[in-house]
């Protein structure tokens, strides 16, 4: 995704689905993430896994990216 506008990645969740909703209802569920650059592909999980009501939901990040400086930007 690192291609992507800000705005393409908000639209990540677009893109998601799950194939199996009964194999996770009620489970405890932790959500990995390698990178987390805006958030959006966390916030897009988030949002589809909630709606399974599991008893817990977690998420571990490996690394976040640092904010670009104001002279950085593009």
């Amino acid at each position: 995704q690192s291609d992507l506008s800000l705005e393409e990645r908000k639209k990540v969740g677009d893109n998601l689905s799950l194939i199996s909703k009964k194999s996770l209802e009620g489970k405890k569920i932790l959500l990995l993430d390698d990178v987390y650059t805006t958030g959006s592909t966390i916030r897009a999980c988030l949002n589809l896994l909630s709606s399974l009501k599991p008893t817990k939901l977690r998420v571990l990040v490996m690394a976040k990216t640092k904010k670009k400086e104001a002279d950085e930007l593009p």
